[in-house]
């Protein structure tokens, strides 16, 4: 039984999920997100990469964040907003770890909380003293040991540093796949839900393709002309085969379809986080877990 039909029709099972959901869970949701949207826009404007990654995190943050306005109104779209933005977390951390951007044992919150402290060491290496963020990680974790880390400051404002971290990544990333990844693309990914292996895919197919990503989002909302549509719809078939060699052609296509589906409708989007909504309104998942599926498995569980 799917979250909605468990709860009743799409408008009156909105309104249940949201009186299902406790207050405090609400509040938690919305205090993280204005939070980290506040340091957002403070950082921004600090210049260097810090105020890069800050840049590019509020603009990810609004992105995602304009759920609220739609159907699933402010209580289950902040939410919903939320395990969004953990799932892209998660799943850039991953991929960056297959990429060797960071080490296996790394996180993308100790990502973001090490880009954040380097801004305040005038004397420390800058992000352009480096060939590539992964040399920059990598010096910047001799100067902020694991073991160093203020693990309550994480706790505290984990939200805000998935952000930092993952559009640190994010740059990371590009020059790993030679590509651009606009926020936009990395939106579609969080409402699609795409794991691991199928956003690896995706990116290796657009690279050897030279096509720019930007192009992913007005393909999925119906937005390109017929040819460059059907130029972007077999790239993201391929792609898809490439991970699961052992669908066939209409499966592919029904994949296809439902990501098609989440771009464009956010009840999609909602029943694209069902787990851990229900998990949300039975009391289970108060700070916001998102499960993991195989293709992310190392990364275990990110909390927001």
């Amino acid at each position: 039984m799917g979250l909605l039909s468990f709860f009743g029709g799409i408008a009156s099972g909105v309104a249940k999920i949201a009186s299902a959901i406790a207050s405090p869970v609400v509040s938690f949701a919305k205090t993280a997100f204005k939070a980290a949207t506040s340091v957002f826009t403070s950082l921004s404007g600090a210049g260097g990469f810090l105020g890069k990654v800050a840049s590019a995190a509020k603009s990810l943050f609004s992105g995602v964040g304009s759920i609220v306005a739609g159907p699933l109104g402010t209580i289950v779209g902040q939410v919903v907003t939320n395990l969004i933005i953990a799932a892209i977390s998660k799943v850039v951390e991953w991929l960056s770890k297959k990429n060797e951007v960071i080490e296996p044992e790394d996180t993308v919150e100790e990502v973001g909380y090490r880009v954040e402290e380097a801004e305040k060491h005038d004397d420390w290496q800058k992000r352009e003293d480096f060939d590539s963020f992964a040399a920059y990680h990598n010096y910047l974790k001799g100067k902020i040991p694991t073991a160093e880390i203020d693990r309550d400051k994480i706790e505290a404002h984990r939200l805000t540093y998935m952000g930092l971290g993952l559009t640190a990544l994010n740059e990371g990333l590009e020059s790993k796949f030679g590509l651009k990844i606009p926020v936009e693309f990395l939106i579609e990914v969080g409402r699609s839900r795409l794991n691991g292996a199928e956003l690896n895919s995706l990116l290796e197919e657009f690279s050897a393709k030279g096509y720019d990503l930007s192009l992913f989002r007005s393909y999925l909302q119906g937005r390109l002309d017929d040819n460059t549509a059907r130029l972007i719809e077999t790239m993201v078939f391929e792609a898809l085969k490439k991970v699961y060699p052992e669908k066939t052609e209409a499966d592919l296509n029904v994949q296809i379809s439902a990501m098609k589906d989440a771009s464009r409708d956010d009840i999609k989007v909602l029943k694209n986080y069902g787990t851990e909504i229900e998990a949300v309104t039975k009391g289970t998942n108060d700070k916001l877990e998102i499960n993991l599926d195989g293709a992310e498995k190392d990364g275990g569980m990110g909390k927001v």
